[in-house]
């Protein structure tokens, strides 16, 4: 990125979202180049990027799990790894508006969230889902608001989500559409527990979907929002 004729470099210092700071000395560019090629050149940029992750992901985790929790390194790993893969995936995706670390670190951030969510309902029975009471979707572990004003307007849209769920849909639509859409556990998995199978499941899940859309609509939100609001 050029700024009246400079171009921006990450040099010394990347605080990787509130964690310990990891000496950086690549351009945007250099990560690119460095990642796209091969031999001593990509395994010495995947080993920094890795550096970068698992730096930045105490803090940005500590909300959901805290890094002495037995589970967190075991998680970091996962997520490092996973991250390292879909970044060398989506290269040609970066658009060099933002740092390239902090690029990735949104992306470490995301995988590891919905790591989260999968490991928090894995073992839970679908009833179980169903008797937590209104407003559960509220406290699913979902990307961090850049700011205050962002989180409060996310956090109304989920309760509103939850209470249109609750009002526009029969149990067994919401059952399933929580538990796919909201919860991300497998379509097999949620059919073999409802007693049915992909296929129907997949149209009781589409029917559901209808439903709150044109019920979405009804009270003036967009599909978009509701996306937004899960950020996946």
């Amino acid at each position: 990125m050029r700024r009246n004729g400079i171009r921006r470099r990450e040099r010394a210092i990347d605080y990787n979202l509130g964690g310990a700071p990891v000496v950086v000395k690549r351009t945007n560019t250099e990560w690119l180049s460095d990642l796209r090629s091969t031999g001593a050149a990509q395994e010495s940029a995947l080993a920094d990027l890795r550096s970068v992750i698992m730096s930045g992901l105490p803090y940005a985790l500590s909300t959901w799990l805290s890094p002495s929790d037995p589970a967190f390194p075991s998680l970091a790993e996962e997520v490092a790894q996973e991250t390292l893969l879909r970044v060398q995936s989506r290269l040609d995706t970066f658009e060099g508006r933002s740092q390239f670390t902090t690029w990735v670190n949104k992306i470490a951030v995301h995988i590891a969230l919905s790591e989260l969510r999968r490991r928090r309902w894995k073992d839970v029975s679908l009833e179980g889902m169903m008797e937590e009471g209104e407003g559960h979707l509220a406290g699913l572990p979902v990307d961090p608001a850049p700011d205050p004003a962002a989180a409060a307007e996310r956090s109304d849209l989920l309760a509103q989500i939850d209470r249109l769920m609750r009002d526009e849909l029969t149990d067994r639509q919401r059952r399933a559409l929580e538990a796919v859409a909201v919860r991300r556990l497998p379509m097999e998995e949620v059919a073999r527990r409802m007693g049915t199978n992909r296929n129907a499941l997949y149209k009781l899940i589409h029917d559901a979907r209808l439903r709150l859309k044109r019920r979405m609509a009804e009270e003036g939100l967009m599909p978009g929002e509701v996306l937004a609001a899960f950020e996946d």
